[in-house]
């Protein structure tokens, strides 16, 4: 990713932000991928591994970068997650969802009212009642808000905040196992937000994310044995 010259100017703190990123991708590629690609126990499958960003937001108060990370290096199944990274484009600091909402108490109860209207029947398999020793439940809202509104003063959920509002993801192994269900990707619409996220940071307008963020395909380098 690369900031253009009018955005530099605009936002010099931003641009660390972005070259850190494009370091770390790189590094994380080339330190990981030749060892796993020449695994000699993997030589007979079909194996990849890709990460896919996209910038979602970019205005004076966020900037909101998703990526889409998916592999399969040869085990039983294959991998599939989302995460985003939220900036504040002046000061190049993370803004956390805690940062952008005045109620974490009534958020945590809409989250948890969303999941339950996708699945009544849902187990968050990773979090456990520590008197019962079973897991969780969708259909106890109680249960399930006390556990998101821990999520977002720890900053574990996924989220990204547009025009549409507020768009809440759950990847594999974020609430339960693999096999176990658990992935959610739902938008929580402003109306729904009212006195929940501060006013500064609602989006009324939508970006037309094609004219402000140009894509070219670069040369691909391939790893052989």
């Amino acid at each position: 990713m690369q900031l253009s010259e009018e955005m530099q100017s605009k936002y010099p703190k931003l641009k660390p932000v972005i070259d850190k990123f494009n370091i770390d991708w790189k590094e994380d590629f080339e330190e990981h991928i030749p060892s796993d690609f020449s695994d000699n126990s993997l030589s007979d499958c079909d194996i990849y591994y890709c990460i896919e960003a996209s910038i979602s937001r970019f205005d004076e108060q966020l900037f909101i970068v998703k990526y889409d990370l998916s592999y399969d290096l040869g085990g039983p199944h294959g991998y599939y997650f989302t995460y985003a990274s939220v900036y504040n484009p002046n000061d190049g600091k993370i803004i956390k969802l805690s940062d952008i909402v005045n109620n974490k108490t009534r958020l945590a109860e809409i989250i948890a009212r969303k999941i339950y209207k996708i699945d009544p029947e849902f187990e968050y398999s990773d979090y456990l009642n520590c008197i019962t020793g079973q897991p969780y439940k969708s259909s106890d809202l109680d249960q399930a808000k006390e556990l998101f509104k821990e999520m977002i003063s720890d900053d574990e959920i996924t989220w990204i905040l547009n025009d549409k509002g507020l768009n809440i993801v759950f990847s594999e192994y974020d609430l339960a196992p693999h096999g176990n269900g658990g992935e959610f990707d739902f938008t929580i619409p402003y109306d729904e937000l009212e006195k929940i996220i501060k006013p500064e940071y609602i989006m009324t307008n939508s970006q037309d994310m094609d004219k402000i963020v140009k894509t070219e395909e670069l040369p691909v380098k391939r790893f052989t044995k």
